[in-house]
């Protein structure tokens, strides 16, 4: 016998089918980007964060969250910290900030240190503190010195006159960076700024008037700490001495010598030399960087402290290196600034002290498809501090150049990668920070 099914039954069966079939799978809410790049073929991102008007100053756009377990390559869930301001299809970048233990080398190559190595991810969901990628890494990333950051995705952003949006200042575990994608038109008319959020200057750690240091390695006051560089357990109030930390400026020795300048692209200066018979110890200049944006990014060396041999001088401390600033969009307008520079002091006297280091600037990667125009890009280093005592004392190194990387049809941005002026030392001047490099 043969059976007919009539054309209201399988239009019937099908629905039915089509029922289970959905009530089975559960789509995202918003949907999957075309392709296996998490910006999508057009490097837009999806807009999901809608328009955004800044009109205040200091605005923070990104949320930073430190890994809490070790993450292998080729894996698609990761461990953070803290996971309640993730939620799936959120962009984020996965980045090893810092990292190294041990002794910092004395090496001039650099360039096979995966410190900075970078990857982007799209979120599939969350659960807990468990967060859980489409794709899977590409590279292994410890915990320690590596991060989670949130990336924001407009259509529009607007950065009004006067206002300003900025990166967190790094603080060992995360912070850094400013990024943020624009699928239209980024106009900025306003401050985008990752000055100051780079690898921390040295401290200062009291005061002692002695002469004859010239250690790499030795204990505070007599040395004074170094900045902070690749080297995460090479930094803090008893890692003293002339010795740089990678990028970072090493610190000065007694009797009041210079710290060094912390370096990026551009090296950083070494220190003035001590007020005892005017002897070459300052804290040696950071070692300069090589690398590809596209593979690493990284921040700008902190200075190291100038030594203090009569009393405790704040200003006799380094600075901070500049941040990130990395943004994509299809255009950029407006008469705004954008800077990544080493953080300079309000006071560049350091009293009776050694000067401290100037921080290297840091670096901007910039792409606008169609068209990128501002008013000014910068990644300078800051200068060292100058003692103003009559007696002879060594000033602080200038802090090294940074990086600008611009990427459109038609770049019109005016750029700044000079290194940081040398602090003076009534002859006993320290050396200026070298320039950084702009490409496009």
């Amino acid at each position: 016998m043969t059976h007919r099914l009539s054309l209201p039954l399988v239009l019937a069966l099908l629905s039915a089918c089509g029922r289970i079939g959905y009530d089975a799978v559960q789509t995202p809410a918003t949907p999957e980007l075309p392709n296996s790049d998490p910006l999508g073929p057009d490097g837009l991102g999806s807009g999901r964060s809608g328009a955004l008007v800044i009109n205040t100053a200091d605005t923070l756009l990104n949320r930073y969250i430190p890994l809490a377990q070790d993450v292998v390559s080729n894996a698609s869930v990761v461990r953070v910290s803290a996971s309640f301001s993730l939620a799936a299809e959120d962009l984020v970048l996965l980045w090893k900030t810092a990292g190294i233990g041990g002794q910092s080398s004395l090496a001039s190559d650099l360039t096979g240190l995966d410190v900075g190595q970078w990857e982007l991810h799209r979120i599939e969901r969350v659960e807990d503190d468990w967060v859980h990628f489409r794709t899977p890494t590409r590279s292994s990333y410890p915990s320690k010195g590596s991060q989670l950051v949130y990336i924001p995705e407009f259509t529009t952003l607007e950065v009004q006159a006067n206002a300003s949006i900025k990166a967190a200042p790094w603080d060992g575990r995360s912070g850094g960076i400013l990024a943020f994608v624009v699928r239209e038109t980024f106009t900025n008319q306003g401050l985008a700024s990752a000055t100051g959020a780079g690898f921390r200057g040295g401290t200062s750690e009291g005061a002692l008037n002695q002469s004859g240091c010239n250690a790499l390695d030795g204990l505070a006051p007599a040395h004074a700490p170094r900045g902070e560089g690749f080297n995460s357990d090479d930094f803090g109030p008893t890692a003293a001495g002339r010795r740089n930390n990678y990028q970072g400026g090493g610190g000065g020795v007694c009797n009041s010598s210079g710290g060094g300048g912390g370096s990026h692209i551009g090296s950083g200066g070494r220190g003035g030399a001590s007020s005892d018979a005017g002897r070459v110890v300052g804290g040696l200049e950071g070692i300069p960087l090589r690398y590809d944006l596209d593979e690493r990014l990284r921040l700008g060396g902190g200075g190291g402290s100038g030594q203090s041999a009569q009393s405790v001088d704040q200003d006799s401390r380094g600075l901070p290196g500049g941040g990130v600033l990395w943004f994509r969009s299809r255009v950029l307008v407006g008469m705004g600034t954008f800077e990544a520079d080493g953080q300079s002091r309000g006071n560049t006297s350091s009293g009776d002290s050694g000067g401290g280091g100037g921080g290297a600037g840091g670096a901007i990667d910039a792409r606008a498809l169609d068209l990128l125009e501002c008013a000014l890009m910068q990644a300078k280093g800051s200068n060292g501090s100058s003692p103003t005592s009559t007696n002879r004392r060594g000033g602080g190194g200038g802090g090294g150049g940074g990086r600008i990387r611009q990427v459109s049809t038609n770049a019109n941005c005016p750029t700044s990668v000079e290194g940081g002026a040398a602090g003076f030392g009534t002859g006993y001047s320290a050396v200026a920070g070298a320039a950084g490099i702009v490409e496009r």
